[in-house]
């Protein structure tokens, strides 16, 4: 910009004559007076991206290589998530030794359609073009546009008309037209520079879970365990050649709006063929990298496999709980025969073909038949579950081993103490044998009178006995407890 700046000498003895004029030009420099650039970043600026996924949401760190002048330049950053978090959005250089800062940033999702476009416009004039009908030619007239609320409303000269008045046409050199999600920013260097940049940023739509699949031998002597982490993305954007990873564990996340993004139906899952992931601690969670580089399509679901093992040894267990008993009762007949529950356990160690940390998800059991095809059991969903410890996967219940349970006894000694006796008898149909965990909530302060099978204490209201039935016999528990409430 150049400003010109006039000085002006009088002689009062002389009337208004000019003594002398001066003439000075400043060439000023700074960047605030010039016009700022504008440059756009987009996917073929793109030199990295990782994508890192939790259990609602996924974070996004893309690297773009830009051409930054000397001064101010607006940067529109393009392709980006439509379901971004913009309280989230940070951009910075890769290196804190360049003088880059960043003045402004705004999020930008204002996409077009023909209600929001139509707004820009209320107040001003626009052009309708009206055929007729019997020449279909077509005469274009100037009006003013006064509201789209309920449709649109103009002004003709003097005349205020409604409806439908024929073909639209709008200027086409508008400003604040967007087509996409877009992050702006304005950014001032103090030199030349081709600098990467790096934006990082959350965005809803992008999640994983878990689902494992658990193959039961023909002869239930082992199983075989394949886990596969099913990457979803619902962002709004897909994702080239993208390095991956998975946070297993409970991560605390504030709660975050949802972003005015449709919700399409999802494209068939595909499952991705690759060596298995390194697991790696990441503050209190476990992070799971996956190795290579990976297509996220828009509304696409992937599957990649997080875990295998064979010839994995379990236990095949039943169990039985008692009904809850808040308060004591007299309970004046049996109870019909109940199914117990069927649980296999299996010890996440390395021994056993495992020790690692297996992530929350469902987990399906099948078993192998003979003839080659698989029938599914039953299954269980799981939280997280560390190495070392116990995997107990709730099958269903058993057809063929059944309990009857009857209280036999109901004493009220005084107001708060009472004896109670029960009578659980365990029939186990199967030609193999059987062993039932027998888990009894007792209430209140409360002790074991009598009891014809040994107990474990496994909580101030709980016991558990452990009952051993042969095949095709009936084995009965029998005990009494004294209450205080």
């Amino acid at each position: 910009m150049v400003k010109v700046i006039l000085l002006f000498e009088t002689d009062s003895k002389k009337p208004k004559s000019l003594i002398f004029f001066s003439l000075l030009i400043l060439f000023l420099t700074s960047a605030d007076l010039f016009p700022q650039k504008m440059i756009t970043a987009s996917l073929t600026d793109q030199k990295g991206i990782i994508l890192t996924l939790y259990q609602d949401q996924g974070h996004i760190q893309e690297i773009r290589e830009v051409q930054i002048p000397q001064g101010e330049i607006h940067i529109n950053w393009i392709n980006v998530a439509s379901k971004i978090i913009p309280s989230s959005i940070v951009l910075f250089p890769a290196s804190a030794k360049q003088n880059i800062q960043i003045k402004e940033q705004q999020y930008v999702f204002d996409l077009q359609n023909t209600e929001t476009m139509l707004e820009k416009f209320i107040g001003k004039e626009i052009k309708i073009a009206r055929k007729n009908p019997q020449t279909g030619e077509e005469n274009i007239i100037t009006a003013q546009l006064l509201s789209t609320q309920g449709g649109n409303i103009y002004k003709i000269g003097e005349d205020i008309t409604f409806g439908d008045l024929g073909r639209i046409i709008l200027p086409s050199a508008v400003q604040t037209l967007v087509t996409q999600p877009t992050i702006s920013f304005l950014l001032r260097s103090t030199e030349k520079l081709k600098s990467p940049l790096t934006l990082s940023y959350f965005t809803l739509g992008l999640s994983w879970h878990t689902d494992y699949l658990l193959i039961l031998a023909s002869d239930e002597r082992s199983l075989r365990l394949t886990g596969r982490a099913m990457l979803e993305n619902q962002a709004g954007i897909a994702f080239k050649n993208a390095q991956i990873k998975l946070i297993a564990g409970e991560v605390h996340q504030a709660a975050h709006p949802a972003s005015p993004l449709y919700r399409a139906a999802l494209s068939a899952e595909s499952v991705l063929e690759q060596s298995l992931p390194s697991v790696n601690p990441l503050f209190e969670y476990y992070q799971f990298s996956l190795p290579g580089r990976i297509n996220l399509e828009i509304q696409e679901m992937k599957q990649v496999t997080l875990v295998e093992g064979n010839d994995i040894h379990f236990v095949k267990k039943f169990k039985l709980a008692s009904p809850p008993q808040f308060y004591p009762g007299h309970i004046s007949s049996a109870s019909p025969g109940t199914s117990c529950e069927v649980i296999l356990q299996i010890e996440n160690k390395k021994e056993n073909k495992l020790g690692m940390p297996l992530a929350k998800g469902l987990w399906r059991v099948y078993q192998s038949m003979e003839s080659g095809h698989l029938d599914f059991l039953g299954e269980d969903e799981l939280s997280q579950i560390p190495k070392d410890e116990k995997i107990e996967i709730n099958v269903g219940k058993s057809f063929d081993v059944i309990a009857e349970r009857t209280q036999t006894q109901y004493k009220r000694i005084k107001d708060n103490l009472y004896e109670m006796g029960y009578e659980i008898k365990l029939k186990n149909h199967k030609p193999q044998d059987a062993v039932v965990e027998v888990v009894e909530t007792l209430n209140g302060s409360w002790k074991i009178l009598s009891s014809s099978h040994a107990y474990l204490k496994i909580a101030s209201d709980r016991v558990l006995f452990n009952i051993k039935i042969p095949k095709e016999k009936t084995v009965i528990l029998t005990y009494s407890a004294e209450l205080k409430y």
